[in-house]
């Protein structure tokens, strides 16, 4: 059986990537992995994450937002399950699950987005070429990695760029397993 930690408390981005990265912001987090045995066919294994940021921006002249993701995963005689991924990045939220099974090799998983500013959400990222809008996406994936079924749907609102004005739109995308 094996357990290992590792948590940090109030790093500086600044500090830590001064000479890589513009931005400012404090971050915290965790990781825990707790499990026994190796073979993923046998290995029974639980994965904790948390990552919570304040005050992240990539630089001076951009707005700064706060963050929050926690994770947990897993892998129980193979197979491997994220029961929960769920992260806020300033007004926007994404969720996540699924599951895959190594030796059927089936997967089931679902993704969703919800950003009612992306402006705001990514600018802190330094993506500022984005100039407004929101987006709503949902995907499920289903299926064999050799004959995986997807269902898409995904809306957006006001998009706005740097040098164009995307305005609304809808996708409504799926592929079954036959292609």
């Amino acid at each position: 059986s094996y357990h290992l930690g590792l948590e940090w408390k109030l790093v500086d981005l600044h500090s830590l990537l001064k000479d890589r990265y513009p931005g400012e912001g404090i971050v915290s987090g965790s990781i825990r992995l707790d499990g026994r045995g190796v073979s993923p066919e046998t290995a029974s294994v639980r994965l904790r994450l948390g990552l919570n940021g304040t005050g992240i921006t990539a630089g001076p002249s951009v707005s700064p937002i706060d963050l929050h993701v926690e994770s947990e995963a897993g892998l129980d005689t193979g197979q491997a399950t994220i029961e929960n991924l769920s992260a806020k990045i300033g007004p926007a939220r994404i969720d996540g699950s699924g599951s895959y099974g190594l030796s059927m090799k089936k997967m089931d998983l679902k993704l969703s987005v919800n950003a009612s500013n992306i402006a705001e959400t990514l600018a802190p990222l330094g993506a500022k070429q984005v100039r407004g809008g929101s987006v709503d996406i949902r995907a499920d994936v289903t299926g064999t990695v050799e004959k995986p079924s997807f269902q898409l749907r995904a809306n957006g609102a006001g998009i706005r760029l740097d040098k164009a004005d995307i305005g609304d739109f809808a996708i409504v995308a799926a592929l079954d397993e036959n292609g």
